[in-house]
């Protein structure tokens, strides 16, 4: 599942020869693309829990205006020195029977939407659906934050409800503008989320652990790119026995920036349930980490 380009549809393909060859794409959702209203989606993990499968979906548009205020529309904001931005994006989910074919798209059913006024309603983007430590869903988010998370409940049994603020998570260690992706270890009950640490940008990717989604410690870097021009992104990662497989998205040898990588790597985090025990890593620990200022505003709900 991805989108067609930015902020277009939702598409939806399959393979039955291990990926060699692949269907034609199905289209879910449309969207109207890029610098206007439509979809976002990335490689986030795809929660099976209850008999229907889970993926977290954004619906939003980002317009850029450099420092013209004047061509901007009401409410654009500066999000960084001289660079206007219209934007927003509203936080769904979409879920489906895990026996439905998955590729007829009345199968699914997608949450209202949700702009999470509460903390950021500009850039949370690229949710994770995870079981919470009581049971319930919840949809954990990347925002443009140092040191903040965004959590919102799901509902399980009316998937076709709108999703709902929780809470923030403080001293997350990833988030800051970088993709996290978390998922449970079946085992032992732990989270693990692997990310970019916010000190050092997209240079450094590791490995968090959590028992209860609030407390995170960084136990594990995975690649290192301080005193150089490289860069780890977008991590997705598997369990693979005793072991965490993971790909990133990396910048090496004079890539255009830390975004606009020009690598895939591949790296294996061996015995991983190991580092369970460890403090966290030095220069990691939660208490550096810089919590942001935020305004709070009523939520809405389209």
């Amino acid at each position: 599942m991805t989108s067609s380009t930015d902020f277009g549809d939702i598409l939806i393909a399959a393979s039955y020869d291990e990926g060699d060859t692949w269907t034609t794409p199905t289209v879910l959702f449309r969207g109207e693309g890029a610098d206007r209203w439509g979809w976002n989606t990335t490689s986030m993990d795809v929660l099976s829990h209850g008999g229907r499968l889970y993926k977290a979906v954004e619906y939003g548009h980002v317009a850029k205006y450099g420092n013209n205020r004047e061509a901007a529309p009401e409410g654009a904001v500066e999000l960084v020195p001289n660079q206007i931005f219209d934007l927003a994006h509203y936080l769904g989910v979409l879920s489906i029977d895990e026996n439905a074919d998955l590729l007829v798209p009345e199968n699914w059913s997608l949450s209202k939407l949700y702009l999470p006024v509460e903390t950021d309603p500009y850039h949370c983007i690229e949710g994770n659906i995870v079981v919470a430590p009581d049971g319930g869903l919840v949809n954990i988010v990347r925002t443009r934050f140092t040191g903040v998370s965004y959590k919102a409940s799901v509902d399980a049994k009316n998937p076709e409800k709108s999703i709902r603020f929780m809470c923030d998570i403080l001293n997350f260690p990833f988030s800051n503008d970088t993709k996290f992706e978390i998922k449970q270890d079946k085992e032992t009950g732990v989270y693990i989320a692997i990310g970019n640490d916010l000190r050092f940008g997209r240079q450094v990717l590791c490995m968090a652990i959590s028992e209860d989604l609030e407390e995170w410690k960084v136990v594990h870097v995975i690649g290192d790119g301080r005193g150089s021009d490289d860069a780890f992104s977008y991590a997705d990662w598997i369990f693979s026995g005793e072991d965490l497989l993971v790909l990133s998205r990396t910048a090496h040898n004079g890539a255009a920036g830390a975004h606009d990588s020009n690598s895939t790597t591949f790296h294996k985090i061996e015995n991983f349930r190991q580092l369970y025990d460890k403090d966290a890593l030095p220069g990691f620990e939660p208490e550096s980490y810089i919590v942001a200022d935020r305004k709070t505003k009523d939520a809405n709900i389209i």
